[in-house]
């Protein structure tokens, strides 16, 4: 049963006169309020009554759309005030059409999606402006509308004063990190989801608008880039089977890829601020506010904005990071190398006893140590990143870009040394390309399955065990008999919290593609098979496994990956280059020609190329030159209109 306002002339019907002012909600037909921005609230059962009466009027105080959402027994508390609020209160919240056109205003100006767009053509068109908007923007005004609430002169939490609260904290973000609302996530509009369902593979593939009119520009921007990496990997594969075919020297063809590394970094940068200036994101600024979970120790005048906002002492964030972070982060190092000895302890323990023992089982168990080290591998991945998160935590970042780009510089920096120092082990200690190349086609391979198994296979699998229409059959509007039953389905799908995760994926198999490509020139084909696949996966299990994310204005996916894949890319050549040294003939030919040790020739030839790429990078620019005038002329536009209205 579903609950709203109603006057209290029709509420006499139903109960005595002095009862009828104090109803929240009454009875409302399924779907009424249906949008494509509805969310949705579940409260804490132990949290006060009077919490939750406080909470529900600061939101029909900012004339949000409420629902209530009674639980199978259709059971109710009555307060002193004779309010009805159910024990499990669940609320829907969404927002009118009329509540949307009041902040729609706002949100072109804001986003700019008509790139030349003045103030007077926004006026012309308010009367549609609605319309115009997608799924995803509806949703970021809703959301903003419930971020924004808070109490400028409250210190503390309605019925639960141990939560403190600052000027200008947004309440629902900190009932949310406390605990008072156990459930809090946007519903999923099923039109646009079953079009995504059924398309889900062309879409994601080639259609980027349309995902990121329905998640918005985090999600759109992350299949983005996953796309370009794909169609990276599958010219690369071009590249190799051209070089093959045509028996171009292995030297020639890996100075390609390593130059292409780089002209794929530098391609992206340039695709994105055009999909950034078509979304309308690319001026977008995003304000530096406190994280909801930030602990403050006291409130201080802000210099700029002259405002009280919350204080931790840096140093203190500081020491926690260089005192505890890095020390913690050194001994799971150690750890991780410490695996990597036993594994190669294991290897040549087992390739002895093949050695006096030869047969077809013996040889096929010689592949368990490489295989369970990669499983290994991707258990100490996984646990690293609940480590690093509780870390990160604790070091009490403020803003939200702060605490991401901590997190991700631990991320990288543990993925790196624990998926491939084996790699680098192997190849300038061992010198042993053989193992080498077979170490790379295990740690690909491995990877990526257990990979997919873990983030898709199994979540579909259980997600089918327990409903097996819900992830296969159509979910057509007329087959959801109620709110209550799309509320309890979504609530129990898995949480799509960011694209820290799957960038790092990402990541991982970018760094195993082409770190040692010299040794083996197969490695793109296998990594763009994989790609294809991952498009499908990731597509997959947004679909059918997570609930609707969270919609995130962005320009571009993180800056941080940006700059860890080039740091990458740097480290690619130089292992590359490094490695021909050791394999290649036409090296040692060319260091007698040369009169050089073929350590000289490969530092000569390094700094070499290192330098045609810092010409490369800068000469092209990061924006296209067409964005470039388009950006001026708006800016251009925007100037004049400001001058007119001065004179006006």
């Amino acid at each position: 049963m579903i609950r709203k306002n109603k006057s209290s002339h029709d509420d006499d019907d139903e109960q005595p006169k002095h009862d009828s002012d104090d109803n929240l909600f009454i009875d409302l037909p399924v779907n009424q309020y249906q949008t494509s921005a509805s969310f949705v609230m579940i409260f804490n059962q132990n949290i006060p009554l009077e919490t939750k009466k406080w909470l529900i009027s600061l939101l029909k105080s900012n004339h949000l759309q409420l629902s209530i959402i009674t639980d199978s027994n259709n059971r109710y508390i009555r307060s002193s005030s004779s309010t009805r609020i159910p024990e499990d209160l669940t609320l829907l919240i969404s927002c009118s059409e009329k509540l949307f056109e009041q902040n729609v205003h706002n949100v072109f100006k804001q986003l700019k999606r008509q790139n030349l767009m003045t103030d007077k053509s926004l006026d012309d068109s308010k009367t549609s402006t609605s319309t115009k908007l997608n799924t995803a923007e509806k949703q970021r005004i809703l959301y903003q509308l419930i971020q924004q609430i808070c109490s400028p002169n409250r210190t503390s939490i309605i019925g639960l004063p141990d939560i403190t609260l600052y000027p200008g904290q947004s309440i629902f973000e900190i009932c949310c990190h406390h605990k008072l609302i156990t459930h809090y996530f946007p519903l999923h509009d099923y039109e646009h989801l079953e079009n995504l369902r059924s398309n889900y593979c062309s879409f994601f593939s080639h259609n980027i608008d349309y995902v990121r009119d329905y998640f918005g520009e985090m999600i759109g921007f992350y299949f983005a880039f996953l796309n370009y990496y794909r169609d990276m990997f599958c010219w690369t594969s071009i590249v190799f089977l051209l070089c093959w075919s045509l028996q171009i020297p292995n030297e020639l063809y890996t100075i390609i890829i390593c130059f292409g590394s780089f002209v794929f970094i530098k391609m992206w940068k340039r695709f994105a601020k055009r999909l950034a200036f078509e979304w309308g994101t690319i001026d977008h600024i995003e304000l530096e506010k406190a994280r909801p979970a930030f602990r403050s120790k006291c409130m201080k005048i802000d210099p700029i904005t002259e405002e009280m906002v919350p204080y931790y002492p840096l140093t203190k964030t500081w020491c926690k990071e260089y005192f505890i972070s890095v020390p913690f982060v050194i001994v799971c190092l150690c750890l991780s190398f410490e695996l990597m000895c036993l594994y190669f302890d294991c290897e040549t323990w087992m390739a002895n006893y093949y050695e006096e023992n030869p047969s077809i089982l013996n040889f096929i168990i010689c592949f368990a140590p490489s295989i369970i080290y990669a499983i290994i591998v991707m258990f100490m991945n996984h646990l690293y990143i609940v480590i690093a998160t509780k870390l990160n935590n604790y070091e009490n970042h403020k803003t939200q870009e702060s605490h991401e780009n901590h997190l991700i510089v631990k991320l990288v920096l543990f993925e790196f040394f624990n998926n491939f120092i084996c790699l680098f082990y192997i190849a300038f200690y061992l010198n042993d390309m053989d193992m080498l190349r077979y170490t790379l086609i295990t740690m690909l391979t491995v990877n990526k399955t257990v990979e997919n198994f873990l983030e898709v296979f199994i979540p579909m699998f259980l997600i089918y065990r327990n409903e097996p229409k819900k992830l296969f059959q159509s979910s057509n509007k007329s087959t959801i008999t109620s709110w209550q039953q799309q509320i309890f389905d979504e609530k129990n799908l898995y949480i799509y919290e960011h694209t820290y995760y799957d960038c790092l994926e990402l990541f991982i198999q970018y760094g195993y593609a082409f770190l040692f490509v010299s040794i083996w020139p197969w490695a793109p084909i296998v990594a763009a098979i994989n790609s294809i696949m991952e498009v499908r996966m990731d597509a997959a299990k947004l679909v059918y496994c997570k609930r609707r994310p969270f919609q995130k204005t962005m320009k571009s996916i993180n800056n941080a990956w940006i700059k860890s894949f080039e740091v990458l890319s740097i480290i690619i050549v130089i292992s590359n280059f490094l490695t021909l040294e050791l394999i290649s003939n036409n090296v040692r030919l060319l260091s007698l020609y040369f009169n050089l040790s073929t350590f000289k020739l490969i530092v000569y030839a390094e700094h070499i190329f290192l330098t045609i790429v810092l010409i490369f990078w800068y000469v092209v620019p990061d924006i296209p030159r067409d964005i470039h005038h388009r950006l001026n002329r708006r800016k251009y536009l925007q100037f004049t209109n400001q001058d007119d209205k001065k004179f006006q």
